[in-house]
């Protein structure tokens, strides 16, 4: 697979982007039976969301700025991520309506965002003990 277009800064623009539209559809517009019923699930697509957005930014970043280490980008993009997970659960507490500030949220964009953070880590190490 042809992964070019991740050294590109519209794909981590885009997913940002398609975050904050789907993090501020009104609660009521949004089904709580079928697949949304299922208990926890909206956990498990804040960390997929937050961990892609990670994965995402890691990706154009190290192709922007090769020269930089891959540890410290990634950390960043992981730091990032986790404020502005915080940033939209604050956002939609005030700004959105029948939607409402969850730490759950929260611990699920951070645990997302975390994964990608340790993949990184876990790759970095091995790749460095092959070399």
């Amino acid at each position: 697979m042809n992964w070019k277009f991740l050294k590109k800064p519209w794909p981590p623009i885009l997913w940002t982007a398609i975050i904050f539209i789907l993090m501020t559809i009104p609660g009521s517009s949004i089904p709580s039976h079928g697949l949304f019923g299922i208990p926890g699930l909206d956990k498990v697509v804040h960390a997929v969301m937050f961990g892609t957005l990670v994965w995402l930014w890691t990706s154009w970043l190290a192709a922007k700025n090769p020269s930089s280490k891959l540890f410290i980008i990634v950390s960043w993009a992981s730091l990032g991520a986790i404020a502005y997970g915080t940033g939209m659960e604050f956002f939609q507490k005030y700004f959105v309506p029948t939607r409402s500030f969850d730490v759950g949220d929260i611990l699920a964009d951070a645990v997302g965002a975390l994964i990608v953070w340790v993949i990184y880590w876990y790759w970095l190490r091995k790749k460095s003990t092959n070399t």
